[in-house]
This record gives C-alpha cells, structure tokens and sequence, in this order.
C-alpha cells in the first residue's frame, strides 16, 4: 500500500470508529442506568432550540429507552412530560407517563390540557394499538364551565388519505358519560357558540401554520436524509476498498467493497416494511455474519494484524445504511393540513345530562338519561386557505329511549314537568360553517320527538284543591308526537303542516323552522293538533322568538266542544300577553248545550321575576244555556274581567263582570208550558279582595256588589259590599254575619231601601255526585212595608233559612204582619147586581157557622146589609218548602201544600178544629 495512505489511515478510521465507539459508549451508559437518559441531555438548549423552531417548548423529567419489560421488549419509557404550544391559545399538555413498546405500541397515563380561555382535557388513562385507540376517564371542560365526563372512549384506528387529507374512523363507541351544563342564559347562546367558532378558527390557522412549519422541517430533513442514504453508502464502499488494499486485486477489493454495501440494501429491499428498530437489529446481525464469514475465508490471511479486523469493522458498519434509508421513507409521508374527518359510527351508553340556571333567585335543575344513542355517517370539513366555509353532515340520529325533567327550586321532591319515556331522532342533518365571518350560516335538518309527559308539582298543586283531586287522580301522562324541519334562512317557513297521517296522539306537532345564524334570529311555522276525548282541535300559525300569530283554530268531527274558527296571538315581550277570537263555539255534556256566537280572550301578566300582576279580560256575544232538564238561558253579551296584583305580603284580587239583555225560562218538559220566564236588561257583579300568593290561591277575602236592571228601568244593588271568605282548596265559602241594605226601584209598593241581615257558608261536592256539598244560609228581614192601592201590608221579622244536603231544606217565618185591605161595602143591593152565580164544594165537619154567614142567608130584600170586617189583620208566616202555613191570632189560617205544584193543595187551619180541604 502506498505510504501516503498508510498514514492517513488512523485519521479515516477514526472518523468511522469514533461515532461508532460513542454510539456504543452511549449504548452502555443506557444499559448501565437502565435505559435512562440524563435529563439535562433531553431538555438541553440544542434539542430545545430546535424545538422551539417548531412552536413548542417542553420539559421531561424522566425518559428511558431500551429493554424496559420482559414482555414487551425495547421501548420508550417517559413521565413528566410538559408541553406548551403558544401559537394554540397557549395550549398546555402535561402526561404524568408515557410507555411504548411492540406488545402495546403507545399507552399513556394521566394526561391534562387547557387552554388561557379556561377549557381544559384530562385523561386517565390512553392505550393506542394497531387495533384501536382506547381513552378512559375522560373529562372536558368549556369555557362557561360546563362539563363532559366519559367513563371510557373506544376508537376505531383511524385511516388517513395522502392525497385528499381526509381522516377517516370506522367507529367511536362511548360509555358512561356525564354532562353538566353550566348556567347560560338562552339570549348568550348566539354567543356562546360565536365564541366556540372563533376559538375553532384560531386554533385550526394556528394548527395549519404549525403544519406548515413541520412540513417544511421535515422537507429539509428528507433532502438531507436522502443525501445521507447516497452517500453513506458511497464512503463505506470506498472504506472498504481502501482497507482491502493488502489483497493487491483491484477485482477482489471492488467484490467485497460491493458485497459491503448490497448486503444491507438487499435486506432492506425484502424487509423494508419492519420497524426500524428491529430492521437496524436484523441488518446489523446479517452484516456481522457477513463479515464473520469473510474473515473466514478472506480477511485472517491478511500479513497484518489491523488488516484483518478492519474489512470485517467496515462489514458490520454497512448495517448503518438501512438506517436513512429507513428514515427516508418514513419522512417520505409529509404531514400535511386535515381536510375533513368522516366517522362512520358513533355509538353512546348510558348517558346523563344534567343542568341547573336560576329562575328569579331559585335554583331550576333539568336533568335528562340516555340508554343509547347512535349517530351515523358523520362528516365535517376543516377550515382551509382555499375556501371559506365547511359543512358539518350527520346523516341519523337515533336515540330510542330517552328520558328528562324539570324540577324547580332546590327543595323540590318532584319534577315540574317529566318525560319519563320518549324516542328521538334527526336525519339529514346538515350545518354550514363560514370560518371568514366566524358564523353559522345555515342549518337544516329533520327532527323527531315522541313520547309523553307528566307534571307532577302541576298534580300536586292541583290536588290540594278537594274539587278537583279526583279529576287529576285519574290523569296520566299526555302523549306528543313532535316533528320539526329546520331550513335555512333563505328558504320560507311554510308548507302542508296540518297533515298528521295516522298519529294518534294526544298532542300532535309539525313546525318548519327557518334559522338565521347571522342574525341570531328564528322564524316558523307550525299546526298542532289535540285530541282529547272532550276536544278534538287543530290549530296553526307563525311566528318568532318574540311572538305568535295564531293564523286559524277549528274543531274536528266528534269533538264536544264545537270551534268554526278562531284565531289569536302570543307575544313574550317585556310584558307577555295573549289574546283568542273564537266563532260559533259550542260546548256539549251530556244534555247540557252551552253556545256563543263569538268569545274573545286577553291576558297578561307581568314579566318572569316580577312583582305579580295578571289580568284576565274575556268578552263573550250570543250566548245560549241550556241545562237540559227544562232550564234555559240567553245571553246577549258577557264581559269579565280579573286582575291580580301583588299588594304587601297579599295580592289584590278584583272581578267584573257584566252580563246584558238576559232572558230565562224554566219549563218541567220540553213541550209544556214556561214555569218561569222573565228576562233582565243587565245584571253586574264586582268584586274585590285579596289572596294568598300560592299558583292555586288557598285563602280568598273580598267583598261583592250585585246590581240587577229590570225591562222598566227599575234597578236593585246592595248598598254595601257583601263580605266572604273563601277557602279554595277546601271548596268551602262563609259569609259572616252582616247587615245589608238592598236598594230597589222595581216594585213601587215597597221602600226604595230593604234592610236585611245574612250569613252563610258553603261546601262544594267533592265529585258532582257526592253527597258532602252543603249550603246553609240564612237572611231575616226586620221590616218590609208593602202599598198595593188600597192595600197596605208590613212584613215582620221575615226569616228564611236555606240548607241543602242529605236533610236539606228551606223554612221561613215571621213575626206578626199586618194586613190593611180596603174598606167593605157595607150592603149588596139587588138593582145594582144583574146577576150573580156562586158555586162551591167541599166539607165542613163539627163547624157552627157564625151569625154573620147566617145573615147571608138569601132573603127576599132588595139589600143586603155586608158583614162587619176589621180595618186591620195580623197574621203570620211559617212552613218549610214546598208548603206554607198562614196563621192569624186565633190560630185559624191556611196550609198551602205544594207551591211548586201547578195546582197547588191548600188546607184551611183553626187551632186543629177545622179539617176543610179545597184547591185553586
């Protein structure tokens, strides 16, 4: 060999061997501190610059490599690990370990994220292996502090496309999630979701620039592994015939030189596709074997010690080539920005969703439960430079059991309203997404709500009420059919809604819905049919989030209470308001009919958190009752009108009403004459009061004035309000003792003002069959003069008593009255009377006329002398209904038997000794 080289050979050799030899030493400092790399290397400042350079900065407090388990072989072991991402809104990620090895490729422990906004992601536990990824414990926060808890997370490995960048998972499967929604007012919802969008554009341009940095790292790092896989192999080769110079065959040096460099390009030809790991392990175990057997057969015959373990050196160094051949084609794949993610399935288990907000101080808790849910065939595009918006495609939804309820204030134990059992579903789904405005742009989709509901706190409420506790104890839970189509905002909020094919529900819904994103505004159109075994009606209309117009409402066939039309509005504005125009309504139970030519209805209350002040106005033209039983009543016009209005620790409770041009008639059959008929110009009623301030007042106070108008323009009122007190709950009314002054101008015979005195109180049947209603009421009048003409008559002591019930009954009686008639004639002249024919019957027992009957014996005389009368009589009043007994001082009167009779029976009276029957 030349001398010339000769001395260059120690300064080559230790070019090749020094890096081998610190490869090695480095080696044994691992196996020495058992795989475990000084820190101070890892989080030196060259690897960190370099870091850096890419946007992120990072501390480990403890990373080892080599044979970490018996079971799982070489590997990476690392804990401490604390990235910072600032391009990402300052995206923090700290893993408590990290592990990956063949048997498990990557399993990390205890991961936490978050954000400088507040949201944040924490992992217990991640395990990613060829067959899957699975997350468990996973816990992710929002900015507005709301909630999402997954006991365990299954996904499907997930498939990237080089040329379109779309991310493709097969499945996501989710089981035992919690959501908790924090406190949000619907009006910050706009917002809210303006806010996630921003956050969503931000982080997807800081993730595409930081993909671009890598990109073009990795680019300058696969050119200059590409130039290292050309000429490594090169210097080796020339390495190699250099060291084999001693064989003085330039043939024999250009064989092993190449046998040198194609052993490892073969081997990697045929098992490229192994990891680099094991490929670097094969490669240099194929090379030593090589090079074992070269020095069997070539190189031990070399005169020179050095001559014959360098050939076999350089032979096993040649297994560094596949080593940037590997590096090659793994950063041949250049990380490139996602397109769009499809998940063909997401499937959820035992799912909880739980909320609170505050509802005028009091805490209003919504929880709901989900089984299962199963979402289908789920596309998102990503933001990108090439285009400005994305669409978000759902192609189903399926939740078939699914259960809410809303219960108010914290010491509630029952829910205000409760669906415990309902289906749900969503199809074609579709949202735009404009990442240049931040904003959603459209949004359609189809949804399906079925089910029923129930309110509780409604049933306890009503129950308190004994009327009406046996009505609600037989209600059940209302059935809803929901079917809704959202549309974007170009598209009109109309079309064939009052189709319901054969739903049979009892509350029946289809809305179209057009949503403005932009605007934050909504837009619909809706009909809703109800079916109830009393009332079958359809009702449609449009409106916003502001208000409702009611366009038509009309009755089916077979519904007891009769609509022709109708139409209305709801507004939810600062003060909420509502108003109804129905025509040609009718009401029919059983015989009973109640009609009305129009009914209008209006009411208001006060803003949500306000002081309480409700108004109820209701007009009502061309009403006709009829009892079905011979009662009949029509009504020219009703006006009512209720307020209620907080008033210190009481509210204010006020009734008109007014009922015009009223005529009634009671007749005992249809074809039979009227018993009664009469009719009233105008009956007033006015009342005012306070109540106790619960949603069903239990305790009512108040006063009534009562003033009827009579066809001659006579009027009657009470001159002081008439006191009760009422228990609601109870059904029960008293009226205290009071005095009362009736002021009249209807019947002229009597004073214009009758003083009386009443009390009462009363009991409502706990059912319209039951025998435990009562009324017992009691009026006595202490004087009531009467001028008929000639006639004058004064009532004393009027008392009449009214009770119902089992022994129900009404009695009356009265003090000593005086009856004034007019003067007799004192004779009955023949020439003044033409004729005269009398004619009775009956029996008279044990009965001695007096001498004034017998004086009216006829006789022959052309006068007849009239019997000597008192100017004045005193009788008395008593019976109990339906008789009545006059009685004078001596105990002589009359008995009327039946009042209520057409021809009622009567009994003359004479202290027991007179036993004459007759009838009128």
């Amino acid at each position: 060999m030349p001398s010339r080289f000769t001395a260059l050979r120690p300064f080559v050799l230790l070019f090749f061997l020094i890096p081998a030899l610190l490869l090695c030493a480095f080696a044994g400092v691992l196996c020495l501190r058992h795989g475990e790399v000084p820190a101070g290397l890892v989080n030196s400042g060259v690897v960190g610059g370099l870091a850096r350079r890419l946007g992120v900065e990072y501390h480990v407090r403890s990373l080892r490599v080599g044979c970490l388990h018996a079971d799982c072989g070489a590997g990476l072991d690392a804990s401490g690990v604390h990235v910072l991402l600032p391009a990402f809104d300052g995206l923090q990620i700290d893993v408590a370990g990290l592990h990956v090895c063949a048997a498990h490729p990557l399993s990390i422990q205890s991961v936490r994220a978050h954000v400088d906004g507040g949201a944040g992601l924490q992992i217990g536990a991640v395990d990613v292996s060829a067959k899957g990824t699975d997350a468990r414990d996973v816990r992710f926060t929002t900015t507005t502090n709301s909630t999402v808890a997954v006991r365990q997370v299954s996904m499907a490995p997930p498939v990237l496309s080089k040329q379109t960048g779309e991310l493709t998972v097969a499945s996501i499967d989710a089981a035992g999630m919690d959501v908790r929604l924090s406190p949000a007012p619907a009006a910050e919802v706009c917002e809210q979701t303006h806010a996630a969008l921003v956050s969503s554009g931000r982080l997807a341009a800081a993730t595409s620039a930081s993909i671009d940095r890598l990109s073009r790292a990795v680019g300058r790092l696969h050119r200059n592994l590409i130039y290292v896989a050309l000429l490594l192999p090169a210097a080796l080769f020339l390495l190699k015939i250099w060291v084999t110079a001693w064989t003085g065959q330039w043939r024999r040096r250009f064989v092993l030189g190449a046998a040198c460099v194609l052993i490892p390009l073969a081997l990697y030809a045929l098992a490229g596709a192994l990891p680099l790991a094991r490929l670097a392990v094969l490669a240099f175990a194929v090379s030593a074997l090589a090079g074992a057997i070269m020095y069997y057969v070539i190189y031990r015959h070399a005169p020179r010690r050095y001559e014959r373990w360098e050939p076999c050196a350089v032979d096993v160094a040649c297994a560094l080539i596949v080593l940037p051949l590997g590096a090659v084609s793994f950063t041949s794949m250049a990380p490139r920005a996602l397109s769009s993610v499809t998940i063909g399935r997401v499937g959820v288990a035992d799912v909880t969703l739980s909320g609170s907000n505050d509802s005028c101080g009091q805490e209003r808790r919504f929880s709901a439960a989900m089984k299962s849910a199963r979402i289908d065939n789920v596309a998102v595009g990503l933001p990108a430079s090439a285009r400005d918006d994305t669409v978000l495609s759902i192609a189903t939804v399926r939740i078939p059991n699914l259960s809410a309820g809303v219960r108010d204030g914290s010491g509630a134990t029952v829910d205000a309203v409760r669906i415990p059992d309902a289906q749900a579903s969503a199809d074609q789904i579709q949202v735009t997404l404009d990442w240049k405005t931040e904003r959603i742009r459209q949004i359609d989709a189809r949804l399906r709500l079925r089910g029923s509901a129930e309110s509780a706190a409604l049933v306890d409420e009503l129950r308190k009420v004994r009327v009406l506790a046996p009505i609600v104890s037989g209600l059940g839970a209302t059935d809803f059919d929901v079917d809704v189509r959202a549309a974007g905002a170009s598209t009109a909020a109309a079309g064939d809604l009052d189709r319901f094919d054969d739903v049979q529900s009892t509350i029946a819904v289809r809305a179209r819905v057009t949503i403005d994103p932009r605007q934050c505004a909504l837009t619909y159109a809706t009909a809703m049919r109800v079916l109830t075994p009393q009332a079958k009606l359809v009702a449609s209309g449009d409106g916003d989030l502001s208000h409702v117009e009611v366009r038509s409402i009309r009755s089916l066939p077979g519904s007891a209470v009769d609509v022709g039309s109708g139409s209305g509005t709801l507004s939810f504005g600062d003060r909420p308001a509502a108003h109804v125009t129905l025509v040609r309504l009718g009401i029919a139970r059983g015989a009973a009919r109640v009609r009305m030519a129009s009914a209008d209805a209006s009411a208001s209350t006060a803003p949500q958190c306000s002081p309480v002040n409700q108004s109820i106005v209701v007009a009502i033209a061309g009403a006709d009752v009829d009892t079905g039983r011979g009662a009949r009543a029509r009504i020219a016009r009703t006006d009512a009108r209720v307020t209620r209005q907080d008033a210190s620790s009481r509210q204010a409770v006020s009734l008109r009403t007014r009922l015009d041009d009223v005529h009634f008639t009671v007749r005992p059959s249809a074809d039979g004459p009227a018993e009664i008929d009469g009719s009233l110009p105008a009956v007033q009623l006015t009342g005012r009061g306070f109540s106790t301030s619960e949603l069903i007042p239990q305790h009512l106070d108040g006063a009534l004035d009562v003033s009827i108008a009579t066809a001659a323009d006579g009027q009657i009122h009470n001159t002081t309000p008439l006191r009760f007190r009422a228990d609601v709950w109870d059904g029960s009314i008293v009226v205290p003792v009071q005095t009362q002054v009736l002021s009249q101008s209807i019947v002229a015979g009597l004073p214009s003002d009758l003083a009386f005195s009443i009390a009462a109180d009363g009991r409502l049947p706990s059912t319209p069959s039951a025998g435990d209603g009562r009324i017992d009421a009691r009026v006595r009048v202490p004087r009531v003069p009467f001028n008929s003409g000639p006639v004058q008559a004064e009532l004393r002591d009027l008392a009449v008593s009214f009770i119902t019930g089992a022994a129900g009954r009404v009695s009356y009686d009265s003090g000593w009255n005086t009856l004034t008639p007019p003067p007799a004639p004192k004779a009955f002249c023949l020439e003044d009377i033409s004729r005269f024919d009398l004619a009775t019957e009956g029996q008279i027992a044990r009965w001695s006329p007096p001498d004034a009957i017998a004086d009216l014996q006829p006789r022959l005389q052309p006068c007849l002398d009239g019997p000597v009368v008192s100017t004045e009589r005193r009788f008395r009043v008593q019976g109990v209904w339906p008789g009545i007994k006059l009685e004078g001082p001596s105990g002589a009167g009359i008995e009327v038997l039946r009042l209520a009779r057409p021809r009622p029976a009567c009994r003359p009276r004479s202290s027991g000794r007179i036993l004459y029957r007759w009838r009128t």
